[in-house]
């Protein structure tokens, strides 16, 4: 006569048996550490998203803010423009394929593009200190920037940057 399988061994083998099932892959892919995704462009208005967007096209935020919880050393991605006004880009900055333009605006972080930069009465908060680097002309007015400026092209700099 066998002995009945006890608590202990019934919750070895499940434990076992889940340990051996593969992981499922996210079905968002690449897409899923962002809060918002476009394969193609994102336009907002006055508008929060409280964590990193990315896009494969353009971003244009006009107002809001983006990334009070994002985590990562950007906050928004695009693979052409950012175009920003009056809006707050927090704990990150900008990594764009193309230019990037932002006015009036804050950024908690660095901007990285292959394109031209222009900032224009930016606020850098976060952590010091912030870069900017730049497949093409870089033209900064309005602000100190607290770091270095790499360009592939011109550097038009002004109030101490």
């Amino acid at each position: 006569m066998s002995k009945p399988l006890s608590f202990r061994h019934t919750v070895l083998s499940v434990s076992l048996l889940l340990a051996s099932v593969p992981a499922l892959a996210s079905p968002l892919g690449t897409a899923d550490m962002f809060n918002a995704y476009s394969h193609t462009t994102i336009n907002y208005g006055s508008v929060d998203i409280e964590g990193t967007i990315g896009a494969g096209g353009n971003i244009t935020y006009n107002g809001g803010d983006t990334g009070r919880y994002a985590t990562g050393p950007y906050t928004i991605y695009s693979g052409g423009d950012v175009n920003i006004s009056n809006h707050h880009v927090y704990n990150g900055g900008i990594q764009a394929g193309g230019n990037v333009s932002a006015s009036n605006s804050s950024i908690d972080g660095s901007v990285l593009n292959k394109g031209s930069t222009t900032l224009t009465n930016i606020g850098f908060g976060g952590v010091a200190p912030h870069s900017v680097t730049s497949g093409g002309d870089v033209t900064i007015s309005g602000l100190a920037l607290d770091g270095s400026v790499n360009t592939g092209g011109n550097f038009v700099g002004g109030n101490g940057s």
